[in-house]
């Protein structure tokens, strides 16, 4: 006579399989809304980064969301560590059980020990005929997780809609997710003013003023010629950089006047 406790504790090769694979569908199961979470707020990243939407954005806005998106991600998976438990054997067993529609529950029995009489004969055919039940499970079907927590199907359009817009907005993608990484004080919070200046030449040359045009070629000036330059609107100070040297607009109403010599 086997001993019925260590035929318990040695399951046949396929039994085993059967629970690593039913154990497998538990994990992926409980793990996919986690997924689909982290799936769904990053294509939200991709899509505000790709149409530049995170560029518009005041300097401390713009960090406040970067904020939001992290505690978003580091919830999701906090709250995944905290709930996930390793499926047991026994509860493989009974998931096996289900997707069978066994009712004797002759797979999750195998773990039972009878209170007296261990070693009895009626309790050793007893599990030997459980046992040949439950190597004729087959079915282990994966639950359509997606479909509980989507049940409107919405992903389908949303993943279409943000094919268009990788394909349409992915051009600079690197400098894109760098702008939406790295907020910039100096992008979305400033208005630029409209520059006005002109060279005035020296009385002996009997030159008129020269309007200094938008160009970038270089301009040729009489020795003793000074410089007149006007910035209208705007925000912020206004420096004038020539070379190292630096002046600084003196700000006149919301006119903003320098005159260098």
């Amino acid at each position: 006579m086997h001993n019925s406790k260590k035929l318990q504790n040695s399951l046949p090769l396929i039994l085993n399989f059967k629970i690593y694979i039913a154990r497998l569908a538990l994990i992926s199961e409980f793990l996919a809304p986690y997924l689909f979470k982290i799936l769904l707020l990053s294509l939200i990243f991709i899509i505000l980064a790709l149409t530049e939407v995170f560029t518009l954005l005041p300097y401390l806005f713009h960090g406040l969301i970067l904020i939001l998106f992290s505690l978003s991600y580091i919830y999701i998976i906090f709250d995944f560590i905290i709930k996930f438990k390793w499926p047991e054997k026994i509860l493989c067993a009974k998931r096996i059980e289900k997707d069978n529609n066994e009712e004797h529950m002759p797979f999750s029995s195998l773990f039972d020990q009878p209170a007296l009489n261990k070693d009895n004969i009626i309790w050793e055919e007893h599990y030997k005929r459980i046992l040949k039940t439950s190597k004729s499970l087959k079915n282990i079907k994966l639950k359509p997780s997606y479909s509980q927590i989507d049940p409107l199907c919405l992903r389908l359009p949303f993943m279409i809609l943000f094919l268009f817009i990788f394909m349409g907005f992915s051009k600079n993608i690197d400098k894109k997710f760098e702008s939406a990484f790295l907020p910039d004080k100096d992008i979305g919070v400033s208005q630029s003013g409209v520059f006005t200046g002109w060279i005035n030449p020296p009385e002996y040359t009997n030159w008129q003023p020269v309007l200094i045009k938008n160009s970038d070629n270089p301009l040729k000036i009489p020795i003793g010629s000074s410089l007149s330059a006007r910035i209208f609107g705007g925000d912020g100070a206004s420096v004038l950089k020539m070379g190292d040297k630096k002046e600084i607009f003196v700000q006149i109403d919301k006119v903003l006047f320098i005159r260098l010599k």
